[in-house]
């Protein structure tokens, strides 16, 4: 027959189990939200990478493009000496 003493270590088995089971749930519930930040500091890292890549690109863009504004000048006013020079010698 069980005595009180033994009913009482059986109760207290089973809350310790009960507890067991939360800390176990929460153990996980921790980890999923640890997957998460872990996901979204990834995704992050990498928008940094790609937002700095295509600012750079845009940069060296914004260079050639002023490069070929000059040269596109410089050509103009090319011919427009040319175009001068035919003038005169008519």
């Amino acid at each position: 027959m069980l005595t009180s003493e033994d009913m009482k270590r059986i109760k207290e088995q089973a809350d310790l189990a009960l507890v067991i089971e939360h800390y176990k749930k929460e153990i996980w519930e921790w980890k999923q939200k640890e997957s998460n930040w872990i996901s979204d500091k990834n995704l992050l890292e990498g928008s940094k990478k790609t937002i700095e890549e295509i600012a750079n690109k845009l940069v060296e863009l914004s260079k050639t493009n002023l490069a070929l504004k000059k040269e596109v000048e410089e050509l103009r006013k090319e011919i427009i000496n040319q175009d001068l020079k035919s003038i005169e010698k008519c």
